[in-house]
């Protein structure tokens, strides 16, 4: 789970939007995690079934589960047109994480969560994202879905590891609400 720090580096690049199908090369497994009754969260196909989220996406204020037919993932959504759509079928979140618990470093580590889709998204419309924890001073990006740019991936190219403690990662990435590790958008070494 990456901690998302204040942007503090100069050669860090600004957020683009991918608002145009060919812009979005190489991203189709990244897509929005819509909440029916509102909200929605970044997801990362990490399996052509399998897709990688923040546990805070599959709860509600009160800390009880969303049932999963209120939740669908939408592979590459852009204006509207994902390539992609697929129904859940079951959410795991970690079982140490606890939803209303305060968004300290202790809990944070364990917001995370995979949903189970209803079948698969075959590799060759969007290939999942391999896992892997980027090491400190690595350049990496970010992509992510957030409030008033819900319609279209935004992507820093270019940001850097800062560290790692106890499981979180530390970058300065140019975030705001939900940009952040807090709506699941994916770190990418590239």
């Amino acid at each position: 789970m990456a901690l998302a720090l204040p942007a503090a580096a100069q050669e860090n690049s600004a957020l683009d939007q991918l608002t145009r199908r060919e812009q979005l090369l190489g991203w189709e497994a990244v897509g929005r995690i819509d909440i029916e009754g509102g909200g929605f969260c970044t997801g990362t196909l990490i399996a052509t079934n399998l897709v990688l989220t923040a546990g805070h996406c599959v709860f509600e204020k009160d800390g009880t589960p969303v049932a999963v037919s209120r939740i669908r993932f939408r592979a590459g959504l852009v204006n509207g047109r994902a390539i992609a759509e697929m129904k859940v079928a079951r959410t795991v979140a970690d079982p140490a994480y606890l939803p209303t618990a305060p968004g300290t470093p202790a809990t944070v580590r364990h917001d995370v969560a995979l949903l189970e889709l209803e079948g698969d998204i075959p590799a060759a419309i969007a290939a999942p994202f391999v896992v892997a924890t980027p090491g400190t001073d690595d350049t990496v990006s970010v992509v992510s879905y957030a409030a008033g740019r819900e319609e279209a991936l935004s992507w820093q190219k270019t940001c850097q590891v800062l560290g790692q403690e106890n499981g979180l990662i530390a970058v300065d990435c140019d975030v705001s609400f939900g940009s952040s590790a807090r709506r699941a958008g994916p770190l990418v070494r590239r």
